[in-house]
Parts: C-alpha cells; sequence; structure tokens
C-alpha cells in the first residue's frame, strides 16, 4: 500500500516536486497550454473562414465580423511565439530555497539562476502569497476561488554564480500566525512565490508553489530583506502619492484622496454591471418576462452605480493636533463628514479593503484607519495597493500626527 506522503513527519522530503529543492515553475505547463490553446483556435478559425468569404461575397456583408476569430488566432499564435523564445533563453531556471522549506514564524528565502551573464544591475520583483484555495461543486460544475491570506513584495538582491551568470537571491520574514502548507483538498493552503524580471535582455514571470512548515529553521543563509529594499520602499512610496496628495497646513496636514484613485476597480464594476443589465433586457426580450428584467438589470444597475461611485467620489482628510475631520464628496457633492477629538483617538490601524487578480498578480489592498477608544474607527487613508505601501504610508501619518501605530 503507498504511502500518503503529507502523513510523513516532513513531507517535502517525500513530495516530488520539492523533495530534491529544486523547485520548477509553472512556465512549461502554461507553455504548452498556450499553444495547444492557440493550434485550436487556429484550427476552427481556418475552418470557417471560406464560409465568411463565400457569405460575403454573396452579399451577406455582417459576415466579416466573424473574422475577427482567425485574427485573434494570430495573435494568440504570436503570444506563443513569445513565451517559446522566452523558455529558449532561461529554461526552467529552478527555485533553490534557504531554509528548506521556508519556515513559518522564521524566514522564506532562496536563489534562482539566471541564463545571462552578471549584470549587478538587475532587477527583479517578487511577491510571496500565502493563499487559500476553495473548490466548490454545484449543478456538476465546479468553481475554484484563491483568496489571499498574506502577501509581502520586494525586490531580489543580484550576485555573480559560480558559472559567472546572474544570481537573484530574496529573502522574507513570515509571520508566526499563518497556515503552513496544507495537502491539496477542496479547501487547502498553499505558498506562492511570483518572481518578475524586466531587464532589457530577459523578461518574463515565473510562479513557483513552495513548501512552507512550521519547522523551526528561522534563519536564511541570506542576510538581506527583500521587502526592505530601496527600490521596494521607491515603490511603496510612489503608490502613495498615486493614492492621496499629502499637504501641510497651517495646524496640521492634509490628505486628498482625489476622483479617478480607483479606476481600474470602477471601470471592472461598471462593466459587470453592464453585461448584466444587458443580460436582463435581452431575457426580457426574448421570453417576455419580468422576473429576469428585475433580477438581472436591477442587480447589474446596482453595480454599474456603485462602479460610478468609486470613479467619481473624493475624500479629504485633516489631521490636527486637537483632532481629525473628514470630508466625502460625490463629484461636487458632499454625501458625509465625521469629526473626532484627539483624546477618543486610540491608534491608527491596517485593515483589508479588497483585493483583486489580474494575469500572475495578485493584489491585496489595505486602508489606514484611525481607531476610537469606544471601539469604532474611521478611514484616514483608503485603497493603498500592498502591505508595505500601507505600512509606510501608517508609519509616515503617525509620525506627523503623534497618533500611535499598531
Amino acid at each position: 500500500m503507498k504511502t500518503n506522503p503529507w502523513q510523513m513527519e516532513q513531507p517535502w522530503l517525500y513530495i516530488k516536486k520539492w523533495q530534491h529543492n529544486q523547485i520548477k515553475s509553472s512556465a512549461l505547463l502554461v507553455l504548452v497550454i498556450y499553444w495547444v490553446f492557440s493550434a485550436l483556435w487556429m484550427g476552427i478559425s481556418f475552418a470557417i473562414t471560406p464560409e465568411i468569404i463565400d457569405q460575403y461575397q454573396s452579399g451577406e456583408k455582417q459576415a466579416l465580423i466573424f473574422l475577427v476569430f482567425p485574427i485573434t488566432g494570430i495573435f494568440l499564435v504570436f503570444g506563443s511565439i513569445r513565451k517559446l523564445r522566452t523558455w529558449q533563453k532561461i529554461g526552467r531556471s529552478p527555485l533553490v530555497l534557504s531554509p528548506f522549506p521556508g519556515s513559518i514564524g522564521g524566514q522564506v528565502g532562496g536563489h534562482i539562476e539566471l541564463n545571462m551573464g552578471f549584470d549587478s544591475l538587475t532587477q527583479c520583483e517578487l511577491s510571496l502569497e500565502c493563499i487559500r484555495r476553495k473548490v466548490t461543486r454545484s449543478g456538476g460544475e465546479s468553481k475554484t476561488e484563491n483568496q489571499v491570506q498574506w502577501q509581502v513584495e520586494g525586490f531580489g538582491f543580484p550576485k555573480q554564480s559560480a558559472t559567472g551568470k546572474t544570481l537573484i537571491e530574496f529573502c522574507f520574514d513570515v509571520p508566526s500566525h499563518l497556515s503552513a502548507t496544507q495537502e491539496p483538498d477542496r479547501n487547502y493552503i498553499y505558498w506562492q512565490l511570483t518572481i518578475r524580471c524586466n531587464h532589457p535582455k530577459l523578461k518574463f514571470t515565473r510562479q513557483f508553489e513552495i513548501p512552507v512548515f512550521e519547522t523551526g529553521q528561522q534563519k536564511s543563509v541570506i542576510d538581506k530583506n527583500s521587502s526592505r529594499h530601496p527600490s521596494q520602499d521607491l515603490k511603496n512610496r510612489q503608490r502613495i502619492i498615486q493614492s492621496f496628495i499629502f499637504s501641510e497646513t497651517q495646524n496640521g496636514f492634509e490628505l486628498y484622496h482625489p476622483m479617478l484613485r480607483n479606476k481600474a476597480l470602477g471601470f471592472v464594476l461598471m462593466l459587470f454591471g453592464g453585461i448584466f443589465s444587458a443580460a436582463g433586457v435581452a431575457f426580457w426580450l426574448s421570453e417576455d418576462s419580468v422576473l429576469p428584467l428585475v433580477a438581472f438589470t436591477g442587480a447589474g444597475t446596482l453595480v454599474v452605480l456603485w462602479g460610478v461611485y468609486l470613479l467619481f467620489n473624493s475624500l479629504t482628510v485633516r489631521i490636527r493636533p486637537d483632532g481629525i475631520s473628514l470630508i466625502r464628496r460625490f463629484l461636487f457633492f458632499r454625501v458625509s463628514s465625521k469629526n473626532e477629538s484627539r483624546e477618543n483617538i486610540s491608534h491608527l490601524q491596517l485593515a483589508k479593503s479588497y483585493s483583486s487578480t489580474s494575469g500572475y498578480s495578485h493584489r491585496l489592498n489595505f486602508n489606514v484607519k484611525a481607531m476610537l477608544k469606544n471601539g469604532k474607527a474611521i478611514t484616514v487613508a483608503e485603497h493603498l495597493q500592498g502591505e508595505g505601501t500601507a505600512q509606510t504610508a501608517m508609519e509616515t501619518l503617525s509620525a506627523k500626527s503623534g497618533i500611535p501605530a499598531k
């Protein structure tokens, strides 16, 4: 009877993809999927192209709209070729962890060797994430949802390898309250490291599923913290500038969160809401039933309105020695305001706002809240991308206001 490696005392030594500490990325699988999908798409597209041409020649001009399928197929093939060329340049480029495995309450560190000569200016962005994956089944269909529990960002440190190539080293601290890697199931935790390199000679993105356990092995041999890299500090401060405008006043300072600061989320909500609303109208016209119109169009309209609000609301926060005042506006109309005296404010604290996924990227967004002594809270800075950015903003606000940060 075959033993389940997850039931062993040190499972990472018995799971094939990890046991030799030469962890491969998902790049080859993604490459194969790209080529298979492109081939299928092009096969179907070229099969219908003669029919499109025949219909056009017979006077049906609208048939030309279906040429979007072979044109899309051409773009897919070019994208697949680009991914193949990247693969040929760098190959698998396995990840080596130090410590192995990564340690809960300790550190996750390691290196990846790039297939290029040493360049001390090589910059690679890294993101380490603890993710809960939930698989639900309903009506014969399954749905997979990835929820980011924790994330830290940073930059790698280039070093010359023994073979004269560029070695990218990294190291992150991992809080002790996080969950370790779990056996894949319908609801489990996994850890993922994403590396993005934008060197002129080598542009690529790699994702690695890595083992992170409670081993008691705290430290990495790499003594530099990627989240404190100067480039990450600069990135955090640039994100803060994009989130709000800081200005000094006579008796304190002001944070102005302008309209259109949530462009991506606002437009996405408007798009999805518009699709739902259009679907409701289409069902109503085809089925002559009011229920789809009310359900789909009603829900879609609410989502569109929420997207519009996110796009065109602004927030002004004034922090003075005697307290904090907030004014929320939609366009130029005041919709809410609040004032809290300094004696009622306990401390500043981070709170998760929302998360989003785009391609390889997971994004956690945070608000900075002023916690009141009665247990309530008021938002003083919102929708800051990344915990490092939010932490930098909170520490800056704490230093300038004298309100302690926790």
